[in-house]
């Protein structure tokens, strides 16, 4: 079974992978002003300008404080450079805006774990799954700390699962990572 620090090394190196997938470049025909500092903010991130990616976030959240993709994106941010609570935060904003917001649980889950919460951290990871049932990054994150936790069954289920929902090039991906897991067996 690889370490820990492996698995949260190769979760980290995933998730790097996918943001550039999950940056959306279409605009709104009818955007609002958070939504156009939303779409800023993304481009920035893409740009690699974390500062002024941070700066338009908080602009789309002043114009809407419960804009729940800005909230999500400056969580994401935060989580990044540390700032757990403020991460916190952000994702609950994000899930009390739109329910059906995985992503935000699975993240905020992931920061519970840094901050030793455990058993509020799987229920965020249970609320992802259920929340986006057709999203495999929620699988993936759950399977990263379900193995961490010792249940390789169920990790490799999550993995298994997410393979089956991604398009074949993330899939390719995910089946190396499931092999660098131990989980192939």
């Amino acid at each position: 079974m690889p370490a820990v620090g492996t698995i949260a090394v190769m979760h980290k190196f995933f998730l790097a992978l996918l943001t550039g997938a999950a940056i959306s470049l279409s605009t709104l025909a009818h955007a609002t002003p958070a939504d156009e500092a939303l779409e800023r903010g993304r481009a920035a991130l893409k740009a690699m300008d974390m500062p002024g990616a941070m700066a338009q976030f908080d602009a789309a959240l002043k114009a809407d404080p419960k804009h729940a993709d800005a909230a999500y994106e400056r969580g994401m941010l935060f989580m990044k450079a540390g700032k757990l609570e403020q991460a916190i935060a952000d994702f609950t904003t994000a899930v009390l805006s739109n329910p059906s917001h995985g992503r935000a649980f699975a993240h905020r889950g992931e920061v519970k774990i840094a901050l030793r919460n455990w058993n509020s951290a799987f229920d965020d990871f249970d609320k992802a799954v259920a929340a986006s049932p057709q999203d495999y990054q929620v699988y993936v994150i759950r399977a990263s700390y379900l193995l961490g936790k010792g249940d390789k069954v169920s990790a490799k289920a999550d993995m298994d699962a997410a393979i089956k929902m991604a398009d074949a090039h993330a899939a390719e991906v995910l089946s190396r990572m499931r092999e660098q897991m131990g989980l192939d067996k």
